[in-house]
């Protein structure tokens, strides 16, 4: 005999197969197919702008001095909402209207929008506003390390004690980030490992050398010099392993910058191949968000 079929029942069924497709179809699809599914359109519709929340704390870290393991945290923690915690809460949305609609292409069409939302917002922000960058040298050490990630910020001027990223003015495609010295009409001189800008000492009291790891010798700890240097207004450290050779005086043609590393013997920069054209700068090197490093490394 046949047990027949409560019409609650059948209801319960029916939403709780719903919840589960668009709990499903939003991780393998896209937030907004599933709002879409489960009968919530005007929440798809907002999902792919929303889809930009996680890049907030990156924007952010190029304008605010925010703590690196803060943003790393907080980017890890909002793509996970995103990627995980938001489908499982549609999976517990009540469903609205009657069984999905079959018509597929309305889904693919909200999945390819959901696509080329985050995408081009991504594209325009790296073009004007801002771009990421992985260093893989150490010239900038110690306050750039192998292995560390930044932001570039673009639009803005750089200035004195600013660390600007540029392309290489001998080496088209090639992208260095250096330390901005001295600007056009300035003289750099470099005497006794001491930075002298228009015949004004830069060079600060010794500080204790950080640790720094050498990344092409199994990290092993370099034995470094360390002091401070001030400029634009900017306290920073820059260290050597040996007495910093002697360069200039030099005048700072127009329309350029000196550029140097912080890490000033093992540094290929403006006492090298000149000053650098301002037209060639990309952008100013925001706080390191450091991940992970090549080599540990002990400020």
């Amino acid at each position: 005999m046949s047990r027949e079929t409560d019409p609650v029942d059948e209801i319960l069924e029916s939403t709780n197969d719903r919840h589960f497709g668009g709990a499903a179809r939003a991780f393998f699809l896209s937030n907004a197919v599933g709002l879409l599914y489960v009968g919530w359109p005007r929440l798809a519709l907002v999902a792919p702008l929303v889809s930009c929340v996680p890049l907030i704390p990156l924007v952010l870290s190029a304008f605010l001095p925010l703590p690196s393991g803060f943003i790393g945290l907080a980017w890890v923690t909002l793509w996970l909402l995103w990627q995980v915690g938001v489908p499982v809460a549609i999976g517990f949305l009540p469903a609205r209207g009657g069984l999905p609609s079959q018509r597929w292409s309305q889904y693919l069409a909200l999945a390819f929008v959901s696509a080329v939302i985050p995408l081009s917002g991504n594209l325009f922000v790296r073009a004007r506003v801002l771009e990421p960058y992985r260093l893989p040298s150490m010239g900038m050490a110690p306050t750039l390390v192998v292995g560390d990630y930044f932001l570039a910020r673009k639009g803005v001027g750089v200035g004195p004690g600013d660390v600007a990223v540029f392309e290489h003015p001998d080496q088209a495609g090639i992208t260095y980030v250096k330390r901005v010295v001295a600007t056009a009409g300035q003289t750099v001189e470099v005497a006794s490992s001491k930075l002298l800008v228009d015949g004004v000492s830069a060079t600060g009291d010794p500080v204790a050398a950080p640790i720094v790891g050498d990344a092409d010798r199994d990290c092993a700890p370099i034995p470094l010099t360390a002091w401070e240097e001030t400029l634009g207004g900017r306290t920073y450290i820059v260290v050597a392993t040996a007495s910093v050779p002697d360069f200039g005086p030099s005048v700072v043609p127009p329309g350029h910058v000196f550029v140097m590393g912080d890490f000033r013997d093992n540094s290929s920069d403006s006492r090298t191949w000149g000053p650098l054209p301002v037209e060639k700068i990309r952008g100013r090197a925001g706080e390191p968000i450091r991940l992970k490093e090549t080599c540990p490394s002990v400020r």
